[in-house]
C-alpha cells in the first residue's frame, strides 16, 4: 500500500511537534497540480512574517522600561517574553525545514512503513534550533528521504548533521562533487571516494581542488570521511571489455553514469585500484541529499588518470 508523500509528511510532522502540524500544512493537503511553487512561496512568506514579528516584539520588549528604578523591573515578564520568542523561532525553523521536505515530496507516493519514533523525536528536537536557510534545505531533504525510505538516515548521521556548520557543509559539497560513487543494483552505496588521480595524497595534491589536508582533516573531524586518505577500492567491475556488454557496469560522478572502456592495449597488472579519500557511513547517507557543483577541472584530470591506464572514461548515455 502506498499513499501521497505529503500525507505521510504531515503525519510524521504531527508526531514530531504535535497538532500544530495540521494547521501548518493545511494548504499542502488541499493543493492542486501546479500550485507547489505558489504554496512554497506563501509558506516562506509566513515564516518571514513570524520571524519579523518575533524580532520586533523582542526589540520592543528590551527597549521598554516603564519602571522608575531598575529594582522594579518585572524580570518574570521579560523571561516569559523571551521564552515565547524562542518558541516562535523554533517553530519557524521547523516550518522552514518541513516546507523544503514538502517541495521534494510534491506529487510523490510513498510506502506506509512507519518511521522509527526515536528518529522522529531526535529529528524535530535538533532541527528546531537550526536557523540557517542553507541548513534548512539539508534538513528538509533528510526528512523527505526518511519519509520515502524509512531507515535511510541513521540517528548517528542526524548527530553529524546537527554539528555541521555552514562552512563545513560547503566543503562537504565540494568533496561529494569530486566523488566516484559505486552503487549496487539494490541501490546500496558500496563505495564513495575522491580519487587521488594516481598521485600521492600525502603530498597534498588534492589541495588544487580545495581538498588539502586542512580541509580533509576538518571533514574527518566531523565524521564525514575516513582517516586513511590512501585507502583504495577495486574498480575492475567498471571496465567494459566490449560495447556489446549488457547491461553496462557503471559508476556515478557528477550525477552522471560512467563506464571504463578498455582498448586493445589495456593489460591489467593486478586489481584496478582507485586510491583516495573515502566517505564514512554518515558521509554516504548525507551525500544523497547534497546538490553537486560543477567540477570540470577535476573531471578532466580523472579522465586523464584512467587514460594513462589505457581506459577511456565515457558516459554511459554515449555507449547505448
Amino acid at each position: 500500500m502506498d499513499l501521497p508523500g505529503i500525507e505521510k509528511l504531515i503525519e510524521v510532522t504531527a508526531n514530531g511537534i504535535g497538532s500544530v502540524a495540521g494547521r501548518m500544512f493545511v494548504e499542502w493537503k488541499a493543493r492542486k497540480a501546479g500550485q507547489a511553487q505558489v504554496i512554497a512561496a506563501e509558506a516562506e512568506a509566513r515564516v518571514f512574517q513570524i520571524r519579523a514579528r518575533a524580532h520586533q516584539e523582542a526589540r520592543a520588549l528590551l527597549a521598554r522600561d516603564d519602571r522608575a528604578t531598575v529594582g522594579d523591573v518585572d524580570i518574570g515578564e521579560r523571561i516569559s517574553e523571551r521564552v515565547r520568542y524562542r518558541e516562535q523561532t523554533r517553530l519557524s525553523n521547523i516550518g522552514a525545514a518541513v516546507s523544503h521536505a514538502a517541495m521534494v515530496l510534491e506529487d510523490t507516493r510513498v510506502g506506509d512503513d512507519e518511521i522509527d519514533h526515536d528518529w522522529t523525536a531526535r529529528f524535530f528536537n535538533d532541527v528546531q534550533d537550526v536557523s540557517s536557510e542553507e541548513m534548512h534545505v539539508l534538513w528538509g531533504r533528510i526528512l523527505a528521504g526518511e519519509v520515502e525510505r524509512p531507515g535511510s538516515t541513521s540517528l548517528r548521521t542526524l548527530g553529524v548533521l546537527r554539528d555541521l556548520d555552514q562552512a563545513t557543509a560547503k566543503l562537504f559539497v565540494r568533496h561529494c562533487s569530486c566523488c566516484l560513487f559505486a552503487i549496487a543494483a539494490s541501490g546500496e552505496m558500496v563505495d564513495a571516494r575522491v580519487s587521488s588521480l594516481g598521485r600521492d595524497v600525502r603530498l597534498n595534491h588534492l589541495a588544487e581542488f580545495d581538498l588539502g589536508f586542512t580541509n580533509l582533516n576538518r571533514l574527518h573531524e566531523h565524521g564525514l570521511v575516513i582517516p586513511d586518505y590512501t585507502s583504495w577500492a577495486g574498480y575492475d567491475w567498471a571496465v567494459v571489455p566490449n560495447l556489446g556488454h549488457e547491461p553496462l557496469p557503471s559508476f556515478q560522478h557528477q550525477g552522471r553514469e560512467w563506464a571504463l572502456v578498455s582498448g586493445p592495449e589495456y593489460e591489467p597488472q593486478g586489481p584496478l585500484k582507485v586510491v583516495g579519500v573515502a566517505l564514512t557511513v554518515s558521509g554516504h547517507e548525507l551525500s544523497r541529499i547534497v546538490a553537486l557543483e560543477p567540477m570540470p577541472r577535476y573531471l578532466e584530470e580523472l579522465k586523464r588518470f584512467f587514460a594513462a591506464l589505457k581506459l577511456d572514461m565515457r558516459e554511459v548515455t554515449d555507449l547505448v
